[in-house]
Protein backbone atom coordinates (compact mmCIF):
# COMPACT_ATOMS: atom_id res chain seq x y z
CA UNK A 1 0.00 0.00 0.00
CA UNK A 2 0.98 3.23 -0.79
CA UNK A 3 2.28 5.99 1.63
CA UNK A 4 -0.98 8.12 -0.14
CA UNK A 5 -3.27 5.84 -0.17
CA UNK A 6 -2.52 4.83 3.86
CA UNK A 7 -3.39 8.76 4.23
CA UNK A 8 -6.44 8.25 2.05
CA UNK A 9 -8.04 5.84 4.25
CA UNK A 10 -6.89 6.92 7.04
CA UNK A 11 -8.38 10.33 6.36
CA UNK A 12 -11.69 8.58 5.58
CA UNK A 13 -11.82 6.74 8.77
CA UNK A 14 -11.68 10.03 10.18
CA UNK A 15 -14.52 10.90 7.96
CA UNK A 16 -15.86 7.58 8.92
CA UNK A 17 -15.75 8.54 13.06
CA UNK A 18 -17.06 11.93 12.21
CA UNK A 19 -19.87 11.29 10.44
CA UNK A 20 -21.03 8.53 13.57
CA UNK A 21 -20.60 11.05 16.16
CA UNK A 22 -22.06 14.10 14.36
CA UNK A 23 -25.36 11.97 13.12
CA UNK A 24 -25.88 11.42 16.78
CA UNK A 25 -25.29 15.60 17.91
CA UNK A 26 -27.23 16.31 14.33
CA UNK A 27 -24.29 18.17 13.01
CA UNK A 28 -23.18 17.96 9.35
CA UNK A 29 -20.07 16.60 8.70
CA UNK A 30 -19.29 18.23 4.68
CA UNK A 31 -16.39 19.70 5.46
CA UNK A 32 -14.94 16.18 6.67
CA UNK A 33 -14.89 14.81 3.13
CA UNK A 34 -12.29 15.13 0.21
CA UNK A 35 -13.80 16.62 -2.94
CA UNK A 36 -13.23 13.30 -4.86
CA UNK A 37 -13.63 15.73 -8.06
CA UNK A 38 -16.11 15.40 -10.97
CA UNK A 39 -17.24 11.42 -10.80
CA UNK A 40 -20.21 10.92 -13.54
CA UNK A 41 -22.81 8.22 -14.42
CA UNK A 42 -23.16 6.31 -17.96
CA UNK A 43 -25.03 9.01 -18.72
CA UNK A 44 -22.15 11.98 -18.80
CA UNK A 45 -24.41 13.23 -15.74
CA UNK A 46 -22.30 14.56 -12.95
CA UNK A 47 -22.92 12.41 -9.89
CA UNK A 48 -23.67 14.34 -6.84
CA UNK A 49 -23.55 13.28 -3.12
CA UNK A 50 -24.87 15.17 -0.44
CA UNK A 51 -22.69 14.44 2.82
CA UNK A 52 -25.52 16.07 4.62
CA UNK A 53 -28.09 13.88 3.62
CA UNK A 54 -25.44 11.21 4.81
CA UNK A 55 -24.83 12.28 8.00
CA UNK A 56 -28.50 12.67 8.80
CA UNK A 57 -29.79 9.90 7.16
CA UNK A 58 -32.35 11.72 5.66
CA UNK A 59 -33.16 11.14 1.45
CA UNK A 60 -30.18 9.12 0.38
CA UNK A 61 -30.02 5.96 -1.37
CA UNK A 62 -26.31 5.39 -1.08
CA UNK A 63 -24.91 3.80 2.24
CA UNK A 64 -22.39 4.65 4.48
CA UNK A 65 -20.08 1.53 2.91
CA UNK A 66 -20.87 2.89 -0.53
CA UNK A 67 -20.14 6.23 -0.04
CA UNK A 68 -16.67 5.08 2.35
CA UNK A 69 -16.06 2.70 -0.78
CA UNK A 70 -16.83 5.07 -3.51
CA UNK A 71 -14.34 7.81 -1.99
CA UNK A 72 -11.57 5.20 -1.67
CA UNK A 73 -11.95 4.07 -5.61
CA UNK A 74 -9.42 6.32 -7.62
CA UNK A 75 -10.02 7.51 -10.71
CA UNK A 76 -8.49 5.87 -13.68
CA UNK A 77 -6.77 2.58 -13.95
CA UNK A 78 -3.14 3.48 -12.87
CA UNK A 79 -4.82 4.56 -9.32
CA UNK A 80 -6.61 0.74 -9.06
CA UNK A 81 -7.46 -0.41 -6.05
CA UNK A 82 -7.09 -4.15 -4.81
CA UNK A 83 -9.93 -5.76 -2.67
CA UNK A 84 -7.72 -6.41 -0.08
CA UNK A 85 -6.74 -3.12 0.88
CA UNK A 86 -10.72 -1.86 0.72
CA UNK A 87 -11.16 -4.91 3.08
CA UNK A 88 -8.69 -3.50 5.09
CA UNK A 89 -10.26 0.43 5.18
CA UNK A 90 -13.85 -0.81 5.38
CA UNK A 91 -13.69 -3.63 7.81
CA UNK A 92 -15.72 -5.57 5.44
CA UNK A 93 -15.38 -9.10 3.62
CA UNK A 94 -14.32 -9.17 0.21
CA UNK A 95 -17.75 -10.22 -0.56
CA UNK A 96 -19.11 -7.70 0.89
CA UNK A 97 -16.99 -4.90 -0.71
CA UNK A 98 -17.56 -6.32 -4.51
CA UNK A 99 -21.25 -6.81 -3.71
CA UNK A 100 -21.36 -3.08 -2.72
CA UNK A 101 -19.53 -1.98 -5.88
CA UNK A 102 -21.71 -4.12 -7.97
CA UNK A 103 -24.47 -1.92 -6.56
CA UNK A 104 -22.62 1.64 -7.34
CA UNK A 105 -22.19 0.58 -10.32
CA UNK A 106 -25.70 -1.31 -11.34
CA UNK A 107 -27.85 1.21 -8.67
CA UNK A 108 -25.96 4.52 -8.93
CA UNK A 109 -24.17 4.47 -12.51
CA UNK A 110 -20.65 4.93 -11.32
CA UNK A 111 -18.13 3.77 -13.92
CA UNK A 112 -16.07 1.20 -11.75
CA UNK A 113 -14.13 -1.11 -13.53
CA UNK A 114 -11.57 -3.32 -12.66
CA UNK A 115 -7.81 -5.16 -14.25
CA UNK A 116 -5.60 -7.29 -12.32
CA UNK A 117 -4.52 -4.50 -10.13
CA UNK A 118 -8.38 -3.76 -8.80
CA UNK A 119 -10.91 -1.30 -8.94
CA UNK A 120 -11.40 1.88 -10.26
CA UNK A 121 -13.60 4.79 -11.77
CA UNK A 122 -13.19 4.26 -15.70
CA UNK A 123 -12.33 8.11 -17.20
CA UNK A 124 -11.18 7.20 -20.91
CA UNK A 125 -13.10 5.32 -23.66
CA UNK A 126 -9.92 3.30 -23.61
CA UNK A 127 -10.44 2.05 -19.82
CA UNK A 128 -14.04 2.04 -20.27
CA UNK A 129 -13.58 -0.30 -23.59
CA UNK A 130 -11.09 -2.52 -22.40
CA UNK A 131 -13.24 -3.25 -19.02
CA UNK A 132 -15.66 -4.41 -20.86
CA UNK A 133 -14.04 -6.38 -23.40
CA UNK A 134 -12.44 -8.35 -20.12
CA UNK A 135 -16.15 -8.73 -18.88
CA UNK A 136 -17.38 -9.96 -21.96
CA UNK A 137 -14.96 -12.39 -22.35
CA UNK A 138 -15.20 -13.68 -18.46
CA UNK A 139 -19.04 -13.95 -19.12
CA UNK A 140 -18.50 -15.98 -22.60
CA UNK A 141 -16.21 -17.89 -20.56
CA UNK A 142 -18.44 -18.91 -17.96
CA UNK A 143 -21.68 -19.52 -20.52
CA UNK A 144 -18.96 -21.94 -21.76
CA UNK A 145 -18.25 -23.53 -18.50
CA UNK A 146 -22.35 -24.19 -18.07
CA UNK A 147 -22.57 -25.96 -21.07
CA UNK A 148 -19.91 -27.84 -21.22
CA UNK A 149 -21.61 -29.10 -17.59
CA UNK A 150 -24.94 -29.31 -19.32
CA UNK A 151 -23.23 -31.20 -22.34
CA UNK A 152 -25.04 -28.55 -24.55
CA UNK A 153 -23.96 -26.06 -27.04
CA UNK A 154 -23.28 -22.50 -26.09
CA UNK A 155 -25.95 -21.37 -27.80
CA UNK A 156 -28.29 -23.50 -26.39
CA UNK A 157 -26.77 -22.02 -23.05
CA UNK A 158 -27.10 -18.54 -24.23
CA UNK A 159 -30.89 -18.82 -24.95
CA UNK A 160 -31.23 -20.04 -21.47
CA UNK A 161 -29.92 -17.26 -20.13
CA UNK A 162 -31.75 -14.94 -21.79
CA UNK A 163 -34.68 -16.89 -21.08
CA UNK A 164 -33.78 -16.73 -17.28
CA UNK A 165 -32.49 -13.04 -17.06
CA UNK A 166 -36.07 -12.01 -18.51
CA UNK A 167 -37.90 -13.92 -16.65
CA UNK A 168 -36.34 -13.00 -13.33
CA UNK A 169 -35.80 -8.90 -14.55
CA UNK A 170 -40.64 -9.31 -15.36
CA UNK A 171 -40.59 -10.28 -11.16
Amino acid sequence: MTARMALRIRTLRKFQQQAKAETRLGGSHRDAVPDEGHMKDFEGKQIVIDFEQLASGHATDMTHAETFILHLIQRGKANAIKVPVLEAATNLQGVEVRETIRHLIMEHGVLIASCTHGFFIAETAEEITEATRSLRHRGIMILMRAAKLQKISIEEIFNQTVFEFTTEVKK
